[in-house]
């Protein structure tokens, strides 16, 4: 199944599975309780399965509105950053649990690539 997929990747030390949570939700809608269940279950599957620990994070949808900040505190303590889909790019005085991004998709040619990442502030 996937998860064996998952295992065989994890041995590359190149690569690591990092966190959404379990049902892609907008956190902001949930409560405290069941933030910190979306986040934790995730993790716990994931290290469970590669045998490293989760340190970092997606936030589902990655807008301020379906963020919250319940998500941004338990998003702080429990990771090293989590990501927005605010677009942008990080700077030195950039909040690590509220990173923005530069949405790359696989279609994107390479001087689509280019332009996203030069047009980004």
């Amino acid at each position: 199944g996937s998860w064996e997929r998952v295992r065989e990747l994890a041995r590359n030390g190149a690569l690591s599975f990092e966190a959404q949570t379990v049902n892609h939700l907008a956190l902001s809608r949930l409560d405290e309780a069941a933030i910190a269940a979306e986040m934790e279950s995730c993790c716990s599957r994931i290290e469970v399965t590669t045998g490293r620990r989760v340190e970092h994070f997606c936030y589902p949808y990655g807008g301020l509105e379906e963020i919250g900040d319940v998500a941004q505190r338990h998003a702080r303590r429990r990771f090293r950053s989590a990501t927005t889909m605010q677009r942008g790019r990080c700077k030195r005085d950039s909040d690590l649990a509220m990173l923005p991004r530069v949405p790359l998709y696989e279609e994107d040619s390479r001087q689509m690539v280019a332009l996203k990442v030069a047009a980004a502030r």
